[in-house]
């Protein structure tokens, strides 16, 4: 038994290590194309501890209706953007960061997009921003 535990503890140790020789920006891609992000606008990753890692999946945000994007324009107020879409899960200064989850067509399956809504120096909506065009097809 305690043979076990060492052999157990030891594995656990040795895949931290490997873990810890990764870089932490291996693997960070942020998709820059002219039709989504022209502006070549950073998106964070997502990042959870594994003992997060559960059903249902950390990055799983409620399923939303890709039609509430239709109400978000220039000029909008952050308290009417909030109306319109919901909370941010990351707010800057001149930016929120968001997280959705749409139904894919004729599947089972969903696709988690990420969305970046820009401010202006008078806290009104200058542009709006998908990391995915996957995502900006489904909003549209």
């Amino acid at each position: 038994m305690q043979l076990m535990k060492k052999a157990g503890m030891a594995a656990l140790l040795s895949a931290a290590l490997v873990v810890g020789a990764v870089p932490s920006h291996a693997g960070h891609t942020n998709p820059v194309d002219q039709q989504t992000n022209p502006q070549a606008e950073n998106f964070t990753d997502v990042h959870i501890a594994p003992r997060k890692l559960d059903v249902p999946f950390v990055r799983d945000a409620g399923v939303t209706n890709p039609q509430i994007f239709r109400g978000v324009t220039n000029g909008l107020t952050p308290d009417a953007l909030t109306q319109v879409i919901g909370q941010p899960v990351k707010k800057d200064r001149r930016s929120w960061d968001y997280q959705f989850k749409f139904a894919m067509t004729n599947s089972q399956n969903f696709l988690v997009c990420q969305y970046k809504v820009k401010f202006d120096r008078e806290d009104r909506v200058a542009s709006a921003i998908w990391r995915r065009q996957q995502c900006a097809a489904l909003a549209n």
